[in-house]
């Protein structure tokens, strides 16, 4: 189910994320502006990377992810966001199984570049 700005509607995010599956592509659940929401569940390393053109919020919706960044580990749990700055190397990775709210530019690259 997506929700548009034009068609105002409620989505569940409790029965997207029960439905979600690890190896599977995201779920779009709603687009605005130039933006859409997805739903994934992440079981894998997801590899060190960058964003080079955009900041990207890390929203869990269950389970933990710890990220290497700048550093630091960060552990982000549910219910809570991390939000990388773009540009900086970023290495998120699940503890056990993880679902995640992402925000991305509609038509973005989902995947970011290995660092330099």
């Amino acid at each position: 189910m997506t929700a548009r700005t034009a068609d105002p509607t409620v989505v569940d995010l409790r029965a997207v994320t029960h439905q979600a599956q690890a190896g599977h592509p995201p779920t779009v659940v709603a687009t605005f502006d130039d933006y859409q929401l997805s739903v994934v569940r992440v079981s894998d390393d997801l590899g060190l990377h960058r964003h080079d053109d955009a900041d990207e919020p890390l929203i869990v919706l269950e389970g933990t992810i710890e990220v290497e960044v700048a550093g630091a580990t960060l552990r982000v749990g549910p219910g809570q966001l991390c939000v990388i700055p773009r540009g900086q190397a970023q290495h998120p990775r699940p503890i056990g199984q993880a679902v995640l709210l992402l925000c991305e530019r509609r038509g973005a690259a989902r995947a970011g570049t290995p660092p330099i």
